[in-house]
C-alpha cells in the first residue's frame, strides 16, 4: 500500500530539508533505491495535472521530477525501457511539438536505437508524460498512468 515512509525516506528527506539543497531530482536516487513514488511530468500539462490531483485523492506519497527542467538520462531511459518492457516508442511524446518539427513519425524507425536513447536524453520535452515510477519498481508511462490510478489498467495483459 502507498503513504507509508520508510525510515530511509525519512533520513533522506530530512538530510535534504536540514542542508536545504536544492538537487535535480535524478541526482538523489531515490527512485534507484527504490525509496519512492516518482512521478515524473511536465507542470503545464493538463493529464499530468489530473493525474497529480489523483495522487493527491488517492494519498499517494511521491516526489515530483519536471521533466523539462530535470531530464531523463538515457542510463535511466534505458533502465525503464528494460523494466517496463515497453517499446521504445512508447517513450517518445508522439504529439508534442518537437516530435513533429523533427518528422520523427517518419524517420523514427530507421534510427538505430541507440541513438533514440541519446534524442530522448537530449530534451525532457520529447519524453511522453506523464512517467509513473512506482517504489515496488513498476513503471507506468502516458495514458497508462492515469488508467492504473483509476484501476482501470489490466497489469496481466
Amino acid at each position: 500500500m502507498f503513504g507509508f515512509f520508510t525510515d530511509e525516506k525519512i533520513r533522506i528527506i530530512n538530510k535534504l530539508r536540514h542542508h536545504k539543497v536544492m538537487v535535480p531530482f535524478s541526482k538523489i536516487n531515490i527512485f534507484k533505491e527504490g525509496l519512492m513514488n516518482t512521478l515524473i511530468c511536465y507542470k503545464k500539462c493538463t493529464t499530468c495535472k489530473a493525474v497529480e490531483k489523483l495522487m493527491k485523492d488517492q494519498a499517494i506519497d511521491y516526489g515530483i521530477r519536471e521533466i523539462d527542467k530535470d531530464n531523463p538520462t538515457k542510463d535511466e531511459l534505458k533502465k525503464w525501457k528494460e523494466m517496463s518492457g515497453l517499446d521504445l516508442k512508447r517513450f517518445f511524446n508522439t504529439s508534442g511539438k518537437i516530435y513533429k518539427e523533427m518528422g520523427l513519425s517518419k524517420k523514427l524507425k530507421d534510427i538505430p536505437e541507440d541513438e533514440q536513447f541519446d534524442m530522448l536524453a537530449s530534451d525532457g520535452m520529447l519524453v511522453k508524460r506523464p512517467i509513473l515510477l512506482l517504489d515496488d519498481s513498476r513503471i507506468f508511462v502516458g495514458p497508462d498512468v492515469k488508467k492504473y490510478l483509476l484501476g482501470e489498467l489490466d497489469e496481466d495483459k
